[in-house]
């Protein structure tokens, strides 16, 4: 599939994982299993450092969930995919890095899930990877994507297998909900109890349930940072996420659930300090506190008042029961415009798949993706921005996000 690793290789590592009701038993190669079997020495290398080389600064700097202990499965089996090679990588795990990427890249795997590219980090953003997206029941609702479908066989070595060709390795995950059609669950009971998460506390009752170790909780105002450089400075690169006020999916007096600013930072000349090269902007369903958002991006904003370089937002503007507003649409992209000042603007598709139950007689979406492109394309030209801002990718088509413009 265009934009993915290809399936030849990962097809080579087969999970060794048994599945005994809800603990999964992993069998490693130890450091030892791995010299007595005589790899290249490519393939060792990183396997003594810390773990927390792995886990980013966060993991250095805080003394949370990301602790030794919990990470020395990973220390003992992590090998990474960078600059085109494999170094070495278990059979029996998800967890990894890609290639490294001098500029960021965006793949969209339809609801809410898609995969952002930076570095050597591959940070799947609310993944719905497995089965269909069903709120309690099926009667009740349930959405079928069209493409990028992997039906759940329930066996775990088989899902990982699936996964593994389909979508490659994955470096962290981010959620923005609680909500099933951002935390899916089937989805996430195949991963590595080990990956990082990046999530609001709203989710911590399922991960918990799943058994997710590295979680970091995140409230507006709070970051998590993992480095994401070359194999060779790995720290020259991170990738710092911060959360920002998003939607209330629940009553008013509910805590609301995450956006995201992603921020990638690099080094660009030998002992100077870490630039800003990239910022992304990603609320599900278009709400955000204008305010707070500016402020949390004032320290990276641009001289001619660009915020953010890319934009996730929805196209479509979706209503319950013809009064309650779940999805924003046109409108929100608008605002958003005029607020960040984006060089990009990628419509999330979370609205497109075949629907079924009670709940999607009571959904009505208004607008289209053409109606969208030109309601984005209009107030680009009041604000003399380029008018063709909107990238409508295909389903795991992986495209080139916009560096940040920096002056010499």
């Amino acid at each position: 599939m265009n934009g993915f690793i290809s399936g030849s290789f990962w097809q080579q590592h087969q999970s060794l994982y048994s599945d005994t009701k809800n603990t999964y038993h992993a069998e490693v190669l130890t450091c030892r299993q791995r010299k007595e079997r005589r790899l290249p020495k490519a393939a060792s290398r990183g396997l003594g450092r810390t773990p927390a080389r792995h886990l980013g600064r966060a993991a250095r700097n805080s003394a949370g969930p990301f602790t030794r202990s919990t990470t020395l499965y990973r220390r003992e089996c992590f090998g990474l995919a960078m600059s085109g090679t494999v170094d070495a990588i278990c059979s029996d795990t998800l967890t990894g890095r890609g290639a490294y990427r001098q500029e960021p890249r965006f793949t969209a795997l339809e609801t809410n899930a898609s995969i952002l590219e930076v570095g050597t980090a591959r940070i799947f953003i609310d993944p719905h990877l497995v089965g269909p997206l069903v709120f309690f029941d099926p009667r009740f609702f349930a959405q079928y994507k069209t493409k990028l479908h992997i039906s759940d066989t329930r066996q775990v070595s088989e899902m990982r297998k699936r996964i593994r060709e389909q979508f490659g390795p994955i470096s962290l995950v981010v959620l923005s909900q609680a909500l099933a059609d951002h935390a899916h669950e089937p989805s996430l009971r195949y991963l590595d109890r080990e990956l990082p998460v990046v999530a609001p506390n709203s989710a911590r009752p399922l991960l918990t349930k799943l058994g997710f170790e590295n979680v970091q909780y995140l409230r507006p105002g709070n970051s998590f940072r993992m480095d994401c450089g070359s194999e060779r400075s790995p720290s020259d690169e991170y990738v710092d996420i911060q959360a920002v006020k998003g939607s209330v999916v629940g009553p008013p007096w509910q805590e609301p659930e995450n956006g995201y600013i992603f921020r990638l930072y690099r080094v660009l000349a030998p002992n100077e300090a870490h630039v800003c090269v990239f910022r992304m902007f990603y609320e599900p369903h278009g709400n955000f506190d204008a305010s707070a958002l500016r402020t949390a991006l004032a320290s990276t904003q641009d001289p001619d008042g660009r915020l953010v370089d890319v934009v996730l937002t929805p196209p479509i503007r979706v209503l319950f029961a013809g009064v309650y507003e779940l999805l924003r649409g046109a409108p929100s992209a608008v605002e958003l415009v005029q607020l960040l000042r984006p060089q990009m603007v990628i419509p999330i598709r979370n609205w497109e798949g075949h629907q079924s139950g009670l709940l999607s007689g009571l959904l009505r979406g208004t607008g289209s993706l053409q109606e969208f492109r030109e309601s984005v394309a209009q107030i680009a030209r009041r604000l003399q921005l380029d008018t063709q801002l909107v990238r409508i990718g295909e389903p795991g088509e992986a495209f080139t996000l916009p560096l940040r413009p920096l002056s010499s």
